[in-house]
């Protein structure tokens, strides 16, 4: 997953690191911002070492999912956001949701970053707004990422919606190798109904998406 698979595994020996040492959480969140961009700078020279999946077909707007299982929720309230509160591995496709939104991310990849409060945001308003709450969730996928990179992530910015750890990118290349960063919106039956890549730059207007494929029966949205 291009560089991102090394630099997320020289973050996770940086945490090892920490962790091993004692370094309480807020501690490491102080350290591992410092190391970033060294680790980062490391590692853009070997770009070339990670590949994506040539046997991996890009999602498009229009197909199906296969039933997808994104792994395990450890947050009883994130469970029971998703409607899964007894399930031991969460499945995509029976979120109990009219419509999923897919965040597909990495913790080292800058746009990523820059997509995470517009996320947010988003989350907000769909819990504010009686009609999208009842049929929309919001979850999001760390692909290359583990439980560690996924805790400091989350708390940075403050993330409400489920993140689920994917460290050797398996649900990332069944989701269609989308991003990172990437945007999905598919229904809970499994069909794509949208695919963004990269930083979301019109905010309201992808509101206005999620709107309008809310309001649809089955007329798929053409990707962007």
């Amino acid at each position: 997953m291009r560089s991102y698979i090394l630099m997320t595994a020289a973050t996770g020996r940086v945490l090892d690191f920490c962790f091993q040492r004692g370094m309480d959480m807020k501690r490491t969140k102080i350290f591992l911002p410092v190391m970033m961009p060294l680790l980062m700078a490391c590692c853009c020279g070997f770009v070339g070492l990670a590949q994506a999946n040539p046997k991996v077909e890009k999602m498009r707007v229009g197909k199906i999912y296969p039933e997808i299982t994104l792994g395990e929720l450890a947050d009883v309230h994130a469970r029971q956001y998703l409607g899964v509160e007894d399930a031991e591995q969460v499945v995509l496709q029976r979120i109990a949701s009219r419509l999923v939104v897919i965040d597909v991310l990495n913790i080292l990849c800058p746009d990523c970053h820059k997509n995470i409060p517009k996320l947010n945001r988003l989350y907000n308003i769909i819990e504010n707004d009686p009609d999208l709450k009842s049929d929309i969730r919001i979850i999001a996928i760390a692909a290359g990422n583990d439980e560690k990179q996924i805790k400091l992530f989350s708390d940075q910015y403050n993330i409400r919606f489920p993140v689920f750890a994917d460290p050797a990118d398996d649900v990332y290349y069944r989701l269609g190798a989308v991003g990172p960063p990437g945007l999905i919106i598919t229904e809970s039956a499994g069909e794509v109904r949208y695919i963004h890549e990269g930083v979301i730059k019109d905010f309201d207007g992808l509101l206005k998406t999620l709107r309008d494929i809310h309001r649809q029966d089955n007329q798929p949205v053409m990707s962007n």
